[in-house]
C-alpha cells in the first residue's frame, strides 16, 4: 500500500499569498496617506480662498462706504433721488454682512485645517498660495496615471493576482 503526498509548491504558494496580502496592506496604507494629503490640501486652499475673499470684501466695503458718503452729499444737494441714495446704503450693508459672515467662518476653517494636520494647537497666520499659477493637466495623462498608480487600482490588481494564484 502506498500513498502519494502532494507537497510540491505549497510553501511557495503560501509565501506568495502572504506577500500579496502584505502588498495589499502597503497599498491600503498608501491610499490612506493620499487621502489625508488630499484632505489637508483641500482644507488649506479652502482657508486660503476664504482669507482672499475677506480681503476682497473688505475692499468692497471701503468702496461702498465711499459711494454711500458721496451719495449722501449728492442727496443733500438734491442731485440724486432718495431711492438712489438708499441703494448705496443697501449695497454697503450687503457687503458688510458678507464680510462679517466670511470673518466668522475663519476660525472654523483654521481649526479644520489644524485638525487635519493633526495638531489642534497650530495657529495659522495668513496663508499664501499660488492660485495664479495652477498647473494645467492633460485629462488623458491624468486618467492614465490614476489607472496605473492609484493605490485602490493596485490593490485590486494584487487581489486578482492573489485569486489567480
Amino acid at each position: 500500500i502506498s500513498q502519494e503526498i502532494v507537497t510540491a509548491g505549497k510553501l511557495r504558494l503560501s509565501q506568495a499569498i502572504a506577500m500579496t496580502e502584505v502588498n495589499q496592506a502597503n497599498l491600503s496604507l498608501l491610499g490612506e496617506r493620499y487621502a489625508v494629503i488630499g484632505s489637508v490640501r483641500s482644507a488649506y486652499y479652502d482657508l486660503y480662498a476664504l482669507e482672499q475673499r475677506i480681503v476682497v470684501l473688505d475692499q468692497l466695503v471701503k468702496l461702498a462706504e465711499d459711494a454711500a458718503k458721496n451719495g449722501k452729499i449728492l442727496f443733500d444737494k438734491e442731485q440724486i433721488a432718495k431711492l438712489d441714495y438708499i441703494q448705496f446704503d443697501v449695497e454697503l450693508e450687503r457687503y458688510r454682512a458678507k464680510a462679517t459672515a466670511a470673518k466668522r467662518e475663519l476660525p472654523a476653517a483654521r481649526k479644520r485645517l489644524a485638525a487635519l494636520v493633526g495638531d489642534h494647537r497650530l495657529n495659522f497666520a495668513e496663508l499664501s498660495g499660488p492660485f495664479e499659477e495652477l498647473p494645467i493637466y492633460s485629462q488623458e495623462n491624468a486618467l492614465q496615471t490614476v489607472l496605473t498608480t492609484h493605490p485602490e487600482v493596485r490593490i485590486a490588481r494584487v487581489g486578482v493576482d492573489k485569486a489567480q494564484a
